[in-house]
């Protein structure tokens, strides 16, 4: 027989003892929980205690070092104060500005702050934060120049003692034979310009070549021509003599002592001018001959102790010593950064930097993954670039490389008082044109300083860079030849006062080259341009910097253009 009632009546509940000892056990639970609960509330810090400060702190000091360690430039440079440029960091293909600041008191927060956004505190309350910054003084040694100084009148007969007229016409020439003497005792010189006493003869419609030819043993021309330039007619006076001066393009390059001919050529019209000489040249001891001919210059005749009334001017060649440019650089700095707590000592860290970047008057760079006339790295509110056109073409810069189009133009008002002025670019060229560095123009004492450097195709696969003196690029004034076909690394660094530039390739100095000012044209802004001559000129990347100073250096031999210039670089 069975019993459910019972069953039912077991499963109904449970006994007083069963209740008792389960809330015995629930407090003895609830009493652990509440005091891990208090014991772990006890042990996290407050946000000013040691522990946390000493963590921000070692944070901000290690992300202060590790920026500073890549700094391209210093902006800023104060003990409480830094602002640096580093490499793009917002992917807008700019370099960027950081800056770290401290007012200097206890409640002041240690700010951040990246270009022009708002600054951001890294700490809110710093007791101490200071920067050292460490500075090393480097030194480049450049070689020596050759070349040409500036034009002296030294070979001269300007006063007749007995004046006569003389017609040139397509038969009768006139000419005029001189010896070159020693300048500085240098061993060559160059004629650049030539005077001469001359007026029309009436038809204003004449042209005469003034030459200067080589010399024959016996001191007659011999139809070499050295240099030339065309005197006209319409440029002379009806009335009485003037002077005449005629400058050659390519002057003529003479040994000092040689024996020369100064020739005034017919050219065209029956009379094209009448030139003065003296009958009886006093001058005639220092080598003066004059020289006639009466069928179109197949024979000549010396006519002893009688002379053109005449001026040269040449130049001398000239060899400098080599000079010592010393730049003062960023080597390293100490941070010390201490947060607004009591007895505990600061954390420092001292950090090397890097890139060493220079002390500079000024600088601009671009690398042409953005458009560069959008920049202003040194934060003075104006655009560090500017273009020809007003406007950078848009699509003209594509992967980093812009082919070029315009002139993409740094300009520094104080360009003609920086003592060094150093210019990089990164360049190719497909064509007999090709991309082109024109300046740094500098004006000095009234007179420009003109440097134009061409990398050019050279017909054979590979590239040459060819370097003017001049604003027209008309004559070269040395050449790099051997150059690979690939992207090349030029340097161009200018001394204006000393009127010097070496020319450096693919990080090897090649030689350097003594130019010549010339009259200011009142045209040529002083800037630096990059761009395009006319071929296909792609670029990679382009920096100036303005800033440093030089001394000379003794133990630096001159170098010959020749030796220079005729170089392969591989």
């Amino acid at each position: 027989m069975s019993r459910p009632s019972r069953c039912l009546r077991t499963m109904a509940g449970h006994t007083l003892l069963e209740l008792v000892l389960s809330l015995v056990l629930l407090g003895i639970v609830f009493a652990s929980v509440g005091s891990a609960v208090m014991f772990a509330s006890s042990a996290s810090p407050a946000d000013d205690s040691f522990e946390v400060t000493m963590a921000t702190d070692s944070r901000v000091i290690s992300q202060i070092a590790e920026d500073l360690s890549v700094a391209k430039y210093f902006l800023e440079q104060e003990q409480d104060a830094v602002t640096i440029v580093v490499a793009d960091r917002t992917g807008d293909g700019i370099p960027d500005r950081i800056r770290y600041a401290w007012l200097g008191h206890d409640e002041d927060p240690l700010t951040y702050q990246l270009n022009d956004n708002p600054a951001v505190n890294l700490i809110d309350q710093a007791s101490k934060f200071n920067i050292d910054y460490n500075l090393e003084v480097l030194k480049t040694t450049l070689p020596g120049t050759t070349g040409w100084g500036d034009p002296k009148n030294s070979i001269e007969n300007k006063s007749a003692t007995q004046s006569r007229d003389y017609m040139i016409s397509e038969r009768e020439w006139i000419g005029q034979l001189f010896k070159t003497v020693p300048l500085d005792s240098e061993t060559q010189v160059r004629i650049e310009k030539v005077r001469i006493s001359a007026r029309a003869r009436g038809g204003m419609l004449g042209e005469t070549s003034i030459e200067i030819q080589s010399a024959d043993e016996s001191g007659l021309p011999t139809g070499t021509v050295l240099a030339s330039a065309s005197m006209m007619e319409s440029d002379l006076i009806l009335g009485g003599y003037t002077w005449h001066e005629a400058v050659f393009s390519e002057p003529a390059v003479i040994n000092v002592g040689e024996y020369v001919c100064l020739v005034l050529r017919w050219v065209s019209d029956t009379n094209p001018a009448m030139v003065e000489y003296d009958r009886r040249a006093e001058s005639a001891s220092a080598g003066f001959v004059k020289l006639i001919t009466s069928n179109g210059g197949v024979t000549w005749t010396q006519q002893a102790g009688e002379s053109l009334l005449f001026e040269v001017d040449v130049a001398p060649l000239e060899t400098t010593d080599g000079y010592d440019v010393k730049t003062t650089h960023w080597t390293s700095s100490k941070i010390t950064l201490q947060s607004a707590v009591e007895d505990r000592s600061p954390l420092s860290r001292t950090v090397r930097i890097l890139l060493s970047p220079p002390s500079l008057e000024a600088f601009a760079e671009a690398d042409f993954d953005a458009n560069p006339t959008v920049m202003d790295l040194n934060a003075d509110g104006i655009a560090d670039w500017s273009h020809s056109a007003g406007t950078f073409p848009e699509g003209s810069n594509a992967d980093g490389i812009w082919t070029a189009n315009g002139q993409l133009i740094f300009a520094y008002e104080e360009l003609s008082s920086a003592k060094v002025i150093t210019v990089d670019a990164r360049m190719r060229s497909n064509d007999t044109l090709g991309p082109t560095i024109y300046g740094p123009y500098t004006i000095g004492g009234g007179k420009l300083l003109p440097l134009i450097a061409q990398l050019r195709a050279d017909g054979a696969g590979g590239q040459e860079l060819v370097l003017y003196n001049d604003t027209t690029m008309k004559t070269a004034a040395a050449v790099v030849t051997g150059l690979p076909s690939g992207l090349v690394d030029i340097r161009l660094i200018l001394l204006p006062d000393k009127e010097t530039v070496v020319i450096q390739i693919n990080h090897q100095t090649v030689g350097s080259v003594l130019l010549t000012r010339i009259d200011d044209p009142g045209s040529v802004a002083e800037d630096v341009r990059f761009g395009s001559s006319g071929g296909v000129a792609e670029i990679d990347s382009v920096r100036v910097r303005v800033g440093g100073d030089y001394s000379g250096n003794s133990d630096t031999d001159g170098m010959e253009l020749s030796d220079v210039f005729d170089l392969i670089i591989h």
